[in-house]
């Protein structure tokens, strides 16, 4: 991902991920390793990365909703605010979790979730913020983890699998 820029990765969760009563959990890890430097007391990090989950919103709609990245965007905590009905807010947030390279969040639901309960499609939105490295073309290597965790049997990965297969025409 290049400097000051977001990336958007949604999929179709099965949506006997949240109807089926029991405990569930969403576990979501971004690793990166950005330039570093000691000498800087304002920022040791080059540039900061973070993530956010939609739940219910078009992809292409938070691509335009997010649009081009401003040293603003950071400041406002990353999410406009016409978008932070549809997040689902992880622990530790955000703020937390953007000082470092390795960042681990997770959101479980013990109960089912009675307002705004979350569907399909769910969106992964990264954003990448540059601090203070010059080379403007500098791409960003990455790694995201995201993991679904239901306490009973539903075969989760095998829908989750079915549902986001990409369709090969013949």
């Amino acid at each position: 991902i290049g400097l000051n820029q977001i990336k958007v990765y949604s999929l179709q969760l099965p949506d006997i991920f949240f109807t089926e009563k029991g405990k569930k959990r969403i576990i979501i890890t971004l690793t990166f390793n950005p330039e570093t430097r000691l000498s800087r007391g304002d920022s040791y990090l080059g540039n900061r990365m973070e993530f956010h989950l939609f739940h219910t919103m078009n992809p292409e709609v938070l691509i335009e909703k997010y649009g081009v990245i401003s040293e603003n965007t950071e400041q406002s905590g990353g999410v406009p605010d016409d978008l932070k009905k549809f997040e689902i807010n992880f622990f530790p947030l955000a703020t937390t979790r953007k000082a470092g390279c390795h960042q681990k969040a997770w959101k479980e639901y013990k109960i089912e979730p009675k307002n705004n309960r979350p569907a399909s499609p769910v969106s992964l939105v990264l954003l990448n913020f540059n601090k203070w490295i010059t080379a403007s073309n500098r791409m960003q290597d990455y790694c995201i983890s995201v993991t679904f965790e239901h306490e009973k049997e539903i075969e989760l990965y095998n829908q989750i699998k079915l549902t986001n297969q990409v369709r090969i025409r013949v």
